[in-house]
């Protein structure tokens, strides 16, 4: 290769790199005024709606300027601002998103092939605690994704009918989804406790999931389906409605939590010695002392609290076992016995 071909080879080279140099510098600078040009609409942006949402009322002018702006930069706007809002606020916020089609342009993007789009839709539904028809359809999405966001903004509803599909997911396969669900019926609260009896009544699928939320919620509604259920074949809804009818409370559930006392399952027995020590039922203290000698330490464990809380009549039944001949009863007599609250909670 002679020096010419060297020389041409040089050239080209350095006029490319000083070609990519100057591209870098003009992207910088767009950037650079893009970026500008976008803190100017945002600061405008914001002063206009903090105008709208303190007097509830915008000019034509400022309503289409707005609606002109780049889609993501209105939901940005209107994002930012709903965070930190609530009451009527919140629903101009609501307002508005529907105004600048901001809900059309999620609901479209919730109906689209691609599960992120679905997403992505369902999501902007959820930031604008928006009405919408579409969602509930992604409940049964494919995609656990899709479901666990769809659950979010049902959570927001106080339809009964929504709860109701909510709790018909409480036997999906994938545990992300049916944790979500969890959290959407208890966020919900009182609206979800007949639709969740129901079920409960029905035996449908999820089961241990239903009974799990309710036991964190526990409603009279759930004393009929606990006790009807307290004899499932499944141990752990057998401990679900335990802890139930502990929270409850009432004869019917003193009566059952006595007689589960004598469960096959260890799990089961400690949730009735739960039960009847959190309802305070001193009858029931025969029964515990016994518990005692359970052979499973987790029982013993709940049957010595339970006997605590009922006061005087459970600390003379816990100074007696010291003495039982089992000597693993008389152990979780001593144990509870020595903690250093207990007698103050008897007032002795």
């Amino acid at each position: 290769m002679n020096d010419n071909a060297l020389l041409a080879i040089v050239y080209f080279e350095t006029l490319a790199l000083l070609m990519l140099l100057l591209a870098i510098c003009l992207r910088m600078m767009w950037r650079r005024r893009r970026d500008a040009v976008h803190r100017q609409r945002f600061e405008r942006a914001s002063i206009v709606l903090a105008g709208y949402l303190n007097d509830g009322a915008m000019s034509r002018e400022n309503s289409e300027w707005l609606a002109n702006l780049p889609i993501q930069a209105r939901r940005e706007l209107l994002v930012g601002a709903s965070s930190a809002l609530a009451g009527a606020k919140r629903n101009r916020i609501t307002d508005l998103a529907r105004e600048f089609g901001l809900v059309e342009w999620a609901e479209k993007r919730c109906r689209s092939r691609n599960w992120t789009r679905r997403l992505q839709g369902v999501r902007a539904l959820t930031e604008f605690r928006s009405d919408s028809e579409v969602v509930p359809t992604l409940l049964r999405d494919p995609r656990p994704e899709v479901r666990a966001q769809a659950i979010h903004w049902a959570s927001e509803s106080p339809d009964p009918e929504i709860s109701s599909q909510l709790i018909a997911l409480l036997g999906d396969e994938m545990r992300f989804p049916r944790f979500a669900v969890q959290n959407a019926l208890l966020w919900i609260g009182a609206p979800a406790v007949r639709p969740l009896a129901d079920h409960l009544t029905r035996g449908g699928e999820g089961l241990e999931s239903a009974l799990e939320v309710a036991a964190a919620m526990p409603d009279p509604e759930f004393l009929v389906p606990a006790r009807d259920l307290s004899g499932h074949p499944s141990a752990a809804v057998r401990t679900y409605c335990a802890r139930i009818l502990g929270a409850l409370g009432g004869p019917e559930s003193v009566d059952r939590l006595s007689e589960m006392l004598d469960d096959e399952n260890e799990d089961v027995r400690a949730a009735a010695a739960d039960g009847l020590g959190s309802l305070e039922h001193w009858p029931a203290g025969t029964q515990l002392a016994l518990a005692l000698r359970d052979q499973a330490w987790g029982v013993r464990r709940a049957a010595g609290f339970a006997l605590r809380s009922l006061g005087s009549p459970g600390l003379v039944l816990l100074r007696r076992s010291t003495s039982d001949r089992d000597r693993f009863a008389a152990d979780m007599a001593r144990q509870v016995l020595d903690l250093p609250d207990t007698l103050k909670l008897a007032g002795w």
